[in-house]
């Protein structure tokens, strides 16, 4: 007789146990690999990574930015951005959760927009930036103009 509670549970066991083997083969070839080729593939899995937690979609763009941490004033490059955040290539060293102040001068808007953010990533290519305190006109423009990007 078919039980279809008992068949439910079959399949998802089924399925993580394939998943379990997948990832312990992926897990052998790539720490097999040489670290050169270790840090291409990380590179490019993370240009395709589409996270379920991302609220507005990603644009690629290469737009300088002023923005500081209190301290000091830094210049460098927004590569990626969205309504919500952004990453900023930089040498500098940030630490996960410290405050900057930003100030955006995007392409295809008239005046600078500064904003609040948090450092939410760092790493040795740079830092992403969530931007704070965005108000619901703030968060609106900016999906806009990141379209248009």
């Amino acid at each position: 007789m078919f039980e279809p509670k008992t068949e439910l549970k079959k399949s998802i066991s089924d399925e993580k146990l394939m998943r379990a083997i997948k990832t312990a083969r992926l897990f052998k070839l790539i720490s097999d690999m040489p670290p050169k080729e270790q840090d291409i593939l990380l590179e490019e899995l993370e240009k395709r990574k589409v996270s379920p937690k991302r609220k507005f979609p990603r644009k690629e763009c290469s737009i300088p930015l002023n923005y500081g941490d209190g301290k000091r004033v830094y210049s460098d490059m927004v590569k990626s951005i969205c309504a919500n955040g952004l990453f900023i290539e930089t040498k500098e060293t940030f630490v996960v959760g410290q405050e900057v102040t930003l100030i955006l001068t995007l392409p295809n808007h008239p005046r600078p927009i500064k904003l609040n953010g948090e450092v939410t990533r760092a790493s040795k290519k740079g830092v992403g930036v969530s931007f704070k305190k965005l108000t619901p006109y703030m968060e609106e423009m900016l999906k806009v103009i990141v379209e248009k990007i």
